[in-house]
Order: C-alpha cells, then structure tokens, then sequence
C-alpha cells in the first residue's frame, strides 16, 4: 500500500486476467525521477484469503521494484477505510467501520500479503457483510 502511488501498479502481466495493450509507449515517474514504461493496463480483484477488493486500472510496468496499489484508489473504489499503525495496518467498511482485513508488516512498506490476514477479527464480523454491500462496492 503507498499512500504516495496515484496508480495501482503490477510487474506481472498474469495478476491482471484481462490486459489490455497500450498503442501508444507511455510512462509513470517514480520518486527517484525514473521513466518507467507502461505496456498495459486492466481491473483485477484482490485473492483469497482476501476479501474480493476492487483493483481498477491497474497498469502493467514489469520494470517497477514491488507492486503497488493506491492508497486513494483503494479505499475510493472499494469503499474502504485503511488505518495505519506502526505494525500494519488495518482495512475497514467505510460505512460500518467494520474491520474486513489485517496486514500486519515488518518491512520498511506496508505489504498488502495473503500471509498476513488477521485471524483476531472474528468470523462473524467478516460474514455480517451482505453480499449486497459486496455487489455495491464492486459495482457488479
């Protein structure tokens, strides 16, 4: 998670099942002033043990270091809080306030890792979403 990204990026082609190519070369600047080319872009949805979140527009860079999703595009698009603490962070229902997952990290970046959902939250907490909720948040 990068509260600094205003893009959701991914070096693997394969994390997008629908990648659509760009006619036209096209680049994002990264923070050391770096062009890196864009060679596509599509939606994908986060995977299990997650809960199915939205990753819209997400561009296909195989040059960038880590993956990266958006901080702001996440929790517009998916309708979601994101708390952050020194240990992880936190993601919530923005409308409950209901916790929905854990990422607990000890690196120098908040890792958004299947490893690493927190089992403290109870299950009840995670089945009092309606699959309503989940059909509005991923506008399906």
């Amino acid at each position: 998670m990068d509260t600094g990204a205003t893009s959701h990026l991914t070096r693997t082609a394969c994390n997008i099942p629908k990648l659509f190519h760009l006619k036209y070369p096209q680049y994002i600047i990264v923070g050391n002033g770096y062009r890196i080319p864009i060679q596509g872009y599509g939606t994908t949805y986060t995977q299990p043990p997650h809960p199915p979140f939205s990753l819209n527009n997400i561009l296909y860079a195989p040059n960038i270091i880590k993956n990266l999703k958006s901080v702001r595009k996440f929790t517009h698009n998916n309708s979601v809080s994101v708390d952050f603490d020194p240990f992880g962070f936190n993601v919530k229902d923005l409308r409950t306030g209901t916790p929905l997952m854990r990422c607990n990290s000890t690196e120098d970046i908040y890792l958004f890792s299947s490893t690493s959902v927190a089992s403290h939250f109870s299950p009840i907490s995670l089945t009092t979403i309606s699959p309503s909720t989940w059909h509005n948040r991923l506008d399906t």
